[in-house]
C-alpha cells in the first residue's frame, strides 16, 4: 500500500473500532470544507497557522482525522509522518465538545488520536509518535501519564515521545 491508501486504511480501521465500541461517531480525514470552518474560529488551536505551516513537504505526510457526529467537526487531529525519522508528529489535537458531557467523544479525543496514531506507525512501519508542542504542565503531565517523555534537545519546540511498543502498552492498558 501507497501512504494514501494507509491513510485511509487507519481511517476506515478507526471508524471499526468506533462501531464496535458503541460509539455514534464519524471518522474521516480534514476536507477542504472541515478546514473552513476550523480556520474561521470555530476552533481555540490556530489550525490555520497549522496547516499553513505543517504538511505538503516531500519528506513527511500530512495525517489528518476528524471525528463527527453531524456536518461539522467535534474533534480533530493534524500530524505529520516523517518518513526519514520513522516518526508520526502530532502537532495539533482538539476536542471542540469538550464542556458537552453527553457527546459521546467527550474525555475521548486523545485516545482516539493515540489509538489512529498505533494504527498509523504500525502500518507504515513506524518506530513511534511525538507530540509537539504541549503548552501547560498540566498537558505535559497528561501525555506523560500515558508513558510520553520529553525529548532531549528539543528546544525551542518541545517534544514528547513514545516509542510504538509503548504506545501499544498504553493504549491497550487506557482503552
Amino acid at each position: 500500500m501507497n501512504i494514501d491508501q494507509i491513510s485511509s486504511a487507519v481511517i476506515n480501521s478507526l471508524q471499526m473500532i468506533l462501531e464496535q465500541q458503541g460509539l455514534d461517531l464519524k471518522v474521516g480525514p480534514i476536507s477542504a470544507h472541515d478546514y473552513r470552518i476550523l480556520t474561521s474560529g470555530y476552533a481555540e488551536l490556530e489550525w490555520g497557522w497549522g496547516f499553513g505551516l505543517f504538511g505538503n513537504s516531500d519528506d513527511k505526510f500530512e495525517f489528518t482525522v476528524k471525528i463527527q457526529q453531524d456536518g461539522v467537526p467535534d474533534g480533530a487531529m493534524l500530524g505529520e509522518y516523517d518518513f526519514n525519522e520513522k516518526t508520526l508528529e502530532i502537532q495539533f489535537i482538539e476536542s471542540f465538545i469538550r464542556d458537552n458531557e453527553n457527546h459521546p467523544l467527550n474525555g475521548r479525543m486523545v485516545m482516539i488520536t493515540l489509538i489512529a496514531s498505533l494504527l498509523f506507525i504500525s502500518a507504515t512501519d513506524g518506530d513511534a509518535v511525538e507530540i509537539v508542542g504541549p503548552t501547560t504542565k498540566k498537558l505535559i503531565d497528561y501525555y506523560c501519564g500515558f508513558g510520553f517523555s520529553r525529548v532531549e534537545n528539543s528546544e525551542p519546540t518541545l517534544r514528547l515521545k513514545i516509542s510504538k511498543d509503548d504506545l501499544e502498552l498504553a493504549v491497550k492498558k487506557f482503552s
